[in-house]
């Protein structure tokens, strides 16, 4: 009986693996003894003894102490050594958790799940575990990793997230790139075919502010608004293409003067698509392309260099090489062409081009409404032995832009010009309208 008493009293020394020191004792003793003794084992961080098992975990800054009681027992719990209460109970089968912030002790007596509760033999039987300041740094260190954690996490995820934006912004320049080149090369193939009208319906702008501050020039004139354009580009050439379809069907004998005058307007559009530009040749490509797309993806600045010949039959096939300067807006996310200025340096025969003299200058004049024979930003002479490099260098080579704004760096007029020509024409609202929009 004496050495049942004994036994008792040891101490129970308890380590919970990877968490820090737990202990448990006999509540009236003062002697270690090894964890590995036969009335308790370790298995992780886990105390299992008779009628129940005890888990430690580290959360939040605390030590969360969990109690299990096990089938056929009941255990009591308290965390002062005579506050042993009936109602502070683990019944059988069940579990019950307690929060440790600072360091303590929990002591824990257990009992067969039938008997009665008696305060005195709790206190006089209850085994204790404490709650050392390393189990709570432990658990301090836990969440202050998993804080340290989640941060560098954050970090690479918003670093991949830089990137791929960065990778999306540079595939829709690319994208935005080879459209603007697909509609570039759509313009010389209806220009080369004479499809003006299809041209302007389908890659042209169509919204209505845009289209009122449209533009199209080249040696011949400069024309604004869409009207003025379609007057020129579209209504004027489709007059020449039918006369040229008239003269080759008269003099072919496909058809008499009177018989052409007596079509109806379907009948002269069919002749026109027919035997329009019959004995003409024009040819356009392409190079030295530079698109500079602005920073908001809204507007673009381009430049092509154009080598080409033109040709009409009876006539010596001719040279013609000029540049384009070309300004782009988007509408509902598709690129259409808004200002479009063709810069000829020179056309003619090679063996012409020395005695060549300066040409009509591209200019708002005629239907140009604004500006200045003498207004080097608007005026652009056709090579001659004696033009200046100057006088060549007024096309402008696009750069980078961060949104569009009405200055003299792009292809269409400038605001001044644009003002000038919107109080002549009564457009009060056109340059408030456009600048709402974009």
């Amino acid at each position: 009986m004496k050495e049942k008493l004994f036994m008792l009293m040891l101490i129970c020394t308890l380590t919970f693996a990877g968490a820090g020191a737990v202990t448990a004792q006999a509540a009236d003793s003062s002697t270690d003894v090894s964890a590995t003794t036969s009335t308790h084992r370790i298995k992780g961080s886990t105390i299992s003894a008779k009628g129940y098992k005890i888990y430690k975990v580290a959360s939040n800054g605390t030590v969360k102490v969990k109690i299990k009681a096990k089938k056929g027992y009941k255990v009591y719990y308290s965390t002062k050594k005579s506050g042993f209460k009936k109602n502070k109970v683990v019944k059988s089968g069940k579990k019950k958790s307690i929060s440790i912030s600072k360091a303590s002790t929990v002591y824990i007596y257990t009992a067969k799940k039938n008997a009665k509760f008696s305060a005195k033999k709790a206190k006089n039987n209850a085994l204790s575990y404490s709650i050392s300041t390393a189990d709570l740094n432990a658990a301090t260190s836990t969440v202050t990793d998993s804080s340290t954690a989640l941060s560098n996490l954050q970090a690479q995820y918003d670093a991949l997230q830089a990137q791929i934006d960065a990778a999306a912004e540079d595939a829709q320049r690319a994208l935005d790139q080879q459209a603007i080149q697909n509609i570039m090369s759509r313009h010389i193939m209806y220009h080369c075919y004479g499809y003006h009208e299809e041209e302007m319906n389908e890659i042209w702008v169509q919204e209505a502010a845009n289209q009122a501050t449209a533009s199209f020039g080249n040696s011949g004139g400069y024309w604004a608004g869409w009207d003025s354009i379609w007057e020129s580009y579209v209504t004027n050439h489709t007059a020449n293409w039918l006369a040229y379809a008239e003269e080759y069907c008269v003099d072919n004998g496909i058809y008499t003067q009177e018989e052409i005058d007596a079509m109806t307007d379907e009948e002269l559009e069919e002749l026109v698509n027919t035997y329009g530009g019959v004995g003409q040749l024009l040819l356009h490509v392409t190079t030295t392309g530079i698109i500079e797309i602005a920073a908001d993806g809204q507007t673009a600045k381009c430049f092509w260099y154009s080598p080409g010949i033109v040709a009409e039959s009876g006539q010596d096939t001719n040279s013609i090489w000029e540049m384009y300067g070309v300004d782009f807006v988007k509408e509902d996310g598709v690129w259409k062409i808004w200002h479009l200025h063709m810069y000829t340096d020179t056309m003619g025969s090679y063996g012409s081009l020395d005695r060549q003299s300066s040409s009509t200058p591209m200019h708002f004049s005629g239907q140009n409404i604004v500006g200045d024979d003498d207004d080097p930003t608007s005026t652009y002479y056709m090579w001659s032995a004696d033009r200046l490099v100057s006088e060549m260098a007024t096309v402008l080579i696009p750069t980078e832009y961060d949104s569009w704004s009405w200055d003299d760096q792009n292809f269409g007029p400038t605001r001044a010009q644009w003002e000038t020509l919107i109080a002549s024409e009564g457009w009060s609202d056109i340059l408030a309208a456009w600048d709402s929009l974009h």
